[in-house]
């Protein structure tokens, strides 16, 4: 389990790590026990248990050490609890004197360790370690030993925001006399680590350092920078595969470092917008508006490489005009900038087949847009907007003139009507009331039938919502209709065994005891003449079946012993006989909670089980006193 930082510091003290060195690292620690962006250990690098040796090197005791050192074999031991030789455990705790020790010992700076970093685990050389955890007097001690320093070094301490180890990797290698364009490409990678870790320091740092870096012409220099800005906005980090390491806000931490890349030379266009994880966030596409974003680019954004030929993709204003807050200065923004109201993305939805707000339509009508503009699929911006329980955007296409009737034609105009019974499946706002209202006070057929026979009052049933049933009932629904297969509302509620195994029980015996108020017919037989009774039984024999609605169907009268027209026997089959049939399906005592017992039948003249029913016998028949008792067993 993760150890808090007060844990961790309380752990050193018990080992007695306070020497003046951990003192300093100690209050460095307190200074950025706030940042999310730092990483700390799972649990302190040595403990008693480890050897003198490893212990030696983490608390920096030179005398210790150079004692241990006489009687070891090898010393790069890792038999220690981070798994790690001493040189690292130095290094960790950045004790030079300890590190100089060792590095003259033999100790090999090559030799890699497993770091956590942040989710993952990474191998790290010894000077790699010293950058990641801003070990700078270490870091220069390796350097000073000859130690030569990767690119990934420089990387790991841009992405922790070690500002002096940056400087002093770049400057090692400046007197070293490395080649200018691979220090600038070293640079190019550490800004990728550095951006999506909100990293701003570093990233003053590197884009101050180098002089001509970076370079406006240069295409290498304008691609790290997009492609660091890109990384920061859709919330990912490349050194983590990809994960997000923050959540995105758009504050006064994120703002400047965006200002900072954009005037570097990040490319401001459309693969900006869409990297973001919030893509209509006002605040953010307005920096990018005013950055130059052409509102008519329709590059994509290709998510790990940020690459410059992208595939196209959608309008950006589809995005714009489906925003949760009614804020019309972006959308006039880009209207305003040359965005067309008749654009049209690969299935042909034009902004008001995704406009949300009434605002909005309004504001699109005025530029041009077409009411009736039809998709690949053929549909309507009003059908648009029901299909997806947009009811304000639906209102307003209506008030000014869409064609309501092209929807309620035929049947299908219920089905729009799901999402918004999905959306809101309790007792809730009347919000999922106004678009049948809606639809029903232009024309539409209360009582219209899908392919199968089901009415809107079926979808109803089938989420369970009893406020539009009484809506509906309460509009003239027909609440005898049945299907094409002859069942009505009770049947369906009764089969559903999908609805109930993910239901509450009470709410299913309420719509049950509604359903029958209404006057819905008990006895009431489907095409196979079953009733709702044997949908009780039959659709959850099986494990998490409950007594419940069978019980309260019994006891608003249903007949426990009415045959269907099943396969099963000849003369069909009731459900008291699927319950005896099906015992050895049930989970234990299940059968016991049915409080209604059957009717009294005539036993069987010959010993054993009647015909038809399951082998060995579920159901024992009881003579007393000349009358016939029927118990489970």
């Amino acid at each position: 389990m993760q150890r808090s930082l007060s844990q961790y510091c309380l752990a050193i003290i018990r080992s007695s790590l306070l020497t003046s060195s951990m003192a300093e690292a100690l209050d460095a620690w307190e200074q950025v026990a706030g940042d999310a962006s730092h990483t700390w250990p799972k649990h302190p690098p040595v403990s008693d248990d480890d050897s003198v040796f490893h212990q030696a090197a983490y608390r920096g005791d030179s005398v210790q050490l150079a004692m241990a050192l006489e009687e070891i074999d090898y010393v790069d031991n890792d038999e220690c609890l981070e798994r790690c030789s001493p040189l690292h455990l130095a290094i960790q705790a950045n004790q030079v004197e300890a590190v100089t020790v060792l590095l003259g010992a033999g100790a090999d700076p090559e030799k890699v360790r497993w770091m956590q970093y942040g989710t993952s685990y990474q191998e790290a050389t010894a000077i790699e370690a010293a950058a990641y955890f801003g070990s700078k007097e270490a870091l220069v001690a390796l350097a000073d030993y000859g130690v030569e320093i990767s690119d990934y070094a420089l990387r790991l301490a841009a992405s922790n925001d070690h500002v002096f180890c940056i400087q002093t990797i770049i400057q090692r290698w400046r007197k070293a006399n490395r080649k200018n364009n691979l220090i600038i490409k070293a640079m190019r990678g550490a800004l990728v680590y550095a951006a999506p870790r909100l990293c701003q320091k570093a990233i003053d740092v590197l884009l101050e350092t180098v002089p001509g870096f970076p370079n406006p012409k240069s295409k290498a220099d304008r691609h790290a920078l997009t492609r660091a800005m890109l990384s920061m906005l859709a919330q990912f980090d490349e050194s983590e595969g990809c994960q997000a390491v923050y959540t995105w806000d758009y504050n006064a931490r994120t703002r400047p470092i965006l200002e900072t890349l954009i005037a570097a030379g990040a490319r401001v266009d459309s693969r900006a917008f869409w990297a973001s994880t919030h893509p209509g966030e006002t605040k953010l596409v307005r920096l990018l508006l005013d950055n130059g974003l052409d509102v008519n680019d329709r590059r994509n954004f290709d998510q790990f490489y940020a690459r410059d030929d992208p595939v196209e993709s959608r309008p950006m204003i589809l995005d714009v005009v489906n925003r949760a807050d009614d804020d019309l200065s972006v959308l006039e923004d880009f209207l305003a900038k040359g965005a067309s109201a008749l654009t049209t993305d690969e299935e042909l939805n034009t902004p008001l087949h995704n406009v949300l707000h009434a605002s909005f339509v309004r504001l699109l009508l005025k530029h041009g847009a077409d009411i009736d503009a039809k998709n690949q699929q053929g549909h309507t911006p009003l059908y648009a907007a029901c299909a997806s329980g947009r009811i304000e955007a639906a209102e307003e296409l209506i008030a000014h003139g869409a064609d309501v009737g092209e929807i309620i034609r035929d049947a299908s105009w219920m089905y729009l009507t799901v999402p918004i019974i999905h959306t809101y499946p309790g007792p809730v706002p009347s919000s999922r009331f106004r678009l049948p209202t809606l639809l029903l006070s232009h024309g539409a057929n209360i009582d219209a039938k899908s392919d199968d026979g089901t009415t809107l009052l079926y979808q109803a049933v089938q989420y369970l919502d009893l406020g539009l049933m009484r809506y509906l009932a309460e509009h003239g629904a027909d609440v005898h209709t049945t299907t094409k297969e002859g069942g009505t509302i009770l049947h369906l509620l009764c089969y559903s065994c999908n609805l109930v195994q993910t239901v509450n029980f009470a709410r299913i015996i309420t719509v049950l005891n509604y359903i029958i108020d209404l006057g819905v017919d008990l006895g009431a037989r489907d095409s196979n003449g079953a009733t709702a009774l044997h949908g009780a039984v039959r659709d959850h024999e099986c494990q998490g079946w409950s007594p419940d609605l069978f019980n309260a169907l019994v006891q608003r009268g249903a007949d426990i012993n009415t045959r269907d027209a099943s396969s099963q026997s000849r003369d069909g089959q009731s459900p008291a006989e699927t319950l005896d049939m099906s015992k050895w399906k049930f989970e234990d005592g299940l059968l016991r909670a049915i409080t209604v017992p059957p009717k009294p039948r005539t036993p069987s003249p010959h010993r054993g089980p009647p015909r038809g029913w399951s082998q060995g016998g579920s159901r024992v028949i009881h003579w007393r006193g000349g009358k016939a008792r029927s118990t489970w067993t």
